[in-house]
């Protein structure tokens, strides 16, 4: 990670995963951890859709 911002995200989604995961949520929580694992593996953020699709895991 190179950034706070990158730092912050991560807390985000690992936070979101657990909270979901707690609720039964785990659908949701899924897609919260592939966003956490993206971030983890240095995946930079871009607004197109391929890089969102890569980030989800699709």
């Amino acid at each position: 990670m190179s950034s706070v911002t990158d730092e912050g995200l991560l807390k985000f989604f690992k936070q979101g995963q657990q909270l979901l995961e707690d609720k039964g949520e785990e659908d949701a929580a899924f897609y919260f951890e592939q966003c956490a694992d993206y971030i983890q593996r240095g995946g930079e953020f871009y607004h197109d859709s391929k890089t969102v699709a890569r980030m989800f895991g699709l």
